[in-house]
Formats: C-alpha cells, structure tokens, sequence
C-alpha cells in the first residue's frame, strides 16, 4: 500500500490506510507513516498453538481447542517495540 501512495504521489498521512499483517512492506509503510494502522494477527501464535494442540491431542487425549490469538492493532507509534521481536521470529 506504501508503495501505492508514494507511486500516487501521496505523502505519509495524507490518505488514512489500514491493513492486516506484519510483512516487511507493511512494517516499513507503518514506520514511514503512509499506513495508520494494522491488525496484529500474532502469527507465531498461530503456528505454535496448533502444534501445541496436536501433542496435547496424541499423548493426552485433549480434544480440539478454540484459541483466540488477540485483534491488537500496531501504529507508527506501536511498530518499533515490535520490530526486534518480529526479526528474531518471535512476532
């Protein structure tokens, strides 16, 4: 979307854009200020949970469980306490 706007001839804030996900052309539009906000969809969770899951399953007979990963959302003000922990795999 950054991309879009800077090729539009937008500058940062002048049109107010939202999105899902942390890849990295996000996280960059976040810290250049041309995307306002993203829903944090806490990926890692979302792989190590089911894995989880599956073990509890196979040696404990657990059956499936419902797991919310959270809807936080990440700002140009939020985005830069996130970005170490999204580089070493964690976020």
């Amino acid at each position: 979307m950054a991309k879009a706007l800077q090729d539009a001839g937008r500058a940062p804030g002048e049109v107010i854009v939202g999105g899902i996900d942390l890849a990295p052309a996000t996280i960059d539009g976040l810290e250049e200020g041309y995307i306002s906000t993203v829903l944090d969809q806490q990926l890692y969770l979302q792989g190590f949970l089911p894995v989880t899951q599956c073990v509890l399953s196979a040696k404990y007979g657990f059956t499936g469980l419902s797991i919310n990963t959270g809807s936080g959302t990440v700002t140009p003000e939020t985005i830069g306490a996130l970005v170490p922990l999204i580089e070493r795999g964690i976020r």
